[in-house]
């Protein structure tokens, strides 16, 4: 039986007189990359501006169109959880990171959630979308279940996940008692996972982001090294051996990275900047190579790593800013 998500009913009085959708213009002479807007939006969920410790995650489904997004609740341990930017619901568990989200497509199990619970232990649920008896969708979400084999990470840390072939999911996440990145592969088709493994030569205080290229079946990873750059490294689908590491030189990062690629081999990573919290934006190419860093267009100083999506060509960036106010903006086009 899926936990009963609960409709979180009540904001409080001073964030509902304040939650306008704001729109950022421009305040920085950084030059846009291609398709980059010169406007933030506020996240709404629920007909209110969405509020996070970290930032909020997100998938969708790509047959029906169907946005699902989690996050963790400001000033709260809570987790949420809302679908096409609807009605907001409590999840069951609680939380000192940010929850992540993919799309999965697992029979009726559209969506695969993970969060790092307050003991440092990684849990994993399926997500999917039911209907009321008037007709309504809400989000369904499955109990929580912990990865096997003692996967763990700080409680602090957020855990990184992307969609593979054939339902299939891999985790990455900082050790819990030392700063070396760990994998691990779900296997959609029977619902095993394998044996964590460590990802030779990948430190970081942080916890690392994943995305995957289609077109060249290729899983890309990024990190904040101990030397604070970024660092991509890359490992053939179904190899297990991780190669072509490239650091991104030209910008300082004290935070989590971000990464995600296009469906024709390009990419984007993202990153906050070390001292004066501007996000940075490098274009990158599955196989190598990079344009080098440039500050996104509106001079937003982030309070987190920010997060991106992609869709289709597009790139999305998401940012929380210092009084935890989630934002979004078209950052990229390929």
């Amino acid at each position: 039986m899926g936990s009963r998500l609960k409709t979180l009913r009540l904001f409080p009085l001073a964030l509902m007189t304040a939650l306008a959708v704001l729109l950022f213009t421009s305040t920085s002479a950084s030059a846009t990359a291609p398709g980059e807007s010169t406007q933030w939006a506020n996240e709404i969920e629920g007909g209110h501006a969405a509020y996070a410790e970290g930032n909020i995650s997100e998938a969708r489904n790509p047959g029906t169109g169907a946005l699902m997004q989690v996050w963790h609740g400001w000033g709260t341990g809570n987790m949420y959880i809302a679908l096409d930017h609807g009605t907001t619901y409590l999840m069951d568990g609680l939380t000192n990171s940010s929850p992540q989200i993919v799309w999965l497509g697992h029979g009726g199990n559209d969506f695969m959630l993970f969060h790092t619970g307050t003991n440092g232990f990684i849990f994993y649920a399926f997500g999917s979308i039911s209907y009321a008896n008037n007709g309504a969708r809400f989000p369904e979400v499955s109990d929580w279940q912990q990865v096997p084999n003692g996967a763990a990470t700080p409680n602090s840390r957020s855990v990184a996940v992307t969609s593979l072939p054939n339902n299939g999911v891999f985790l990455a996440f900082r050790g819990a008692s030392s700063q070396e990145i760990w994998g691990m592969f779900y296997n959609g088709q029977n619902g095993r996972w394998d044996l964590p493994t460590v990802t030779l030569g990948a430190t970081s205080d942080s916890s690392p982001a994943l995305s995957y290229s289609p077109s060249a079946r290729i899983l890309l990873l990024a990190y904040r090294g101990l030397d604070n750059q970024v660092n991509v490294i890359r490992q053939d689908y179904g190899s297990g051996v991780w190669y072509g590491r490239q650091i991104l030189a030209g910008l300082s990062t004290d935070a989590q990275p971000a990464i995600a690629m296009a469906p024709n081999g390009w990419g984007q990573v993202a990153a906050r900047e070390q001292g004066s919290n501007l996000l940075g934006l490098n274009t990158i190419l599955e196989s190598g190579g990079s344009y080098g860093w440039a500050h996104e267009a509106n001079g937003l100083v982030a309070r987190y790593g920010p997060t991106l999506v992609m869709y289709a060509y597009t790139a999305y960036l998401i940012a929380t800013t210092a009084n935890g106010a989630v934002l979004w903006k078209q950052s990229r086009e390929f």
